[in-house]
């Protein structure tokens, strides 16, 4: 499958410049959703009246993902697909752009293709996603159970891991060489928003990279803090996604 090159000299002007052409050079009708083609791209169009209206576009990595602005302007993401039989496809509401970023977006599409063909009802894999815990939230509860109340951690380890947590998930620090690398690099670090089961591995590895230049040591004892948090989420069905917890136990 081949692309349209778009080179320093032909930058892209327009959505239809990022479309997929296939191996005859014929539109695939999908693009490569990134977070800045739907930002900066997907635009509203007038029709022959002038009048706004709806636009939609398929993505090439997850099959049914789609991206849509109304006429209102408003961007939002939606899977669909057709049902075994059905003449009509389905369409489900995943969330609205930018809350929602694409990763999420393709994440939860991955559930809900996994939950269709266990007969699960896609809605309420929609609604698990919603109330799903960020992982701000789990480590609030996580020091609420069991760093504040177990007997094995000293109160200098406690002051320790409170510190790393304050620095690198509230990205909330006192030292001005800390909240340099913060803010220098606060797309990478700012994880602590995100819901435990859209973090990837990808992230993580940004994320560690990004407290490294802190020092390695910061990132790697933060890291470290991160396998405890994802271990006892698993364990207390805060996540279920094996996959989450095994890709966060491979970085550093």
């Amino acid at each position: 499958m081949n692309k349209k090159l778009i080179g320093h000299n032909q930058p892209p002007v327009q959505l239809e410049d990022f479309l997929i052409l296939d191996a005859d050079g014929k539109s695939t009708g999908r693009i490569k959703f990134t977070n800045t083609i739907i930002r900066k791209y997907l635009i509203r169009k007038l029709n022959s009246k002038q009048k706004y209206v709806e636009r939609v576009i398929n993505d090439s990595e997850k099959i049914g993902l789609k991206t849509k602005i109304n006429i209102g302007g408003s961007k939002s993401f939606f899977y669909q697909y057709l049902p075994k039989g059905a003449k009509h496809p389905v369409k489900y509401h995943l969330g609205n752009f930018p809350e929602m970023k694409v990763d999420a977006a393709r994440s939860l599409v991955e559930d809900l293709k996994q939950a269709i063909k266990l007969g699960r009802d896609p809605k309420a894999v929609i609604e698990e996603r919603r109330k799903a815990k960020t992982l701000s939230a789990a480590i609030a509860l996580w020091k609420e159970k069991i760093l504040h109340k177990a007997a094995r951690y000293q109160q200098s380890t406690i002051e320790d891991i409170e510190n790393r947590f304050k620095n690198w998930i509230d990205l909330n620090s006192v030292h001005p060489r800390t909240n340099r690398v913060i803010l220098n690099n606060k797309s990478d670090l700012n994880i602590g928003t995100k819901k435990m089961v859209e973090i990837t591995k990808d992230d993580l590895i940004a994320y560690h990279a990004a407290v490294s230049k802190s020092g390695e040591y910061q990132a790697n004892r933060i890291i470290d803090d991160l396998k405890v948090i994802f271990k006892w989420a698993q364990q207390n069905n805060i996540i279920k996604e094996k996959s989450v917890f095994e890709e966060i136990m491979g970085v550093q």
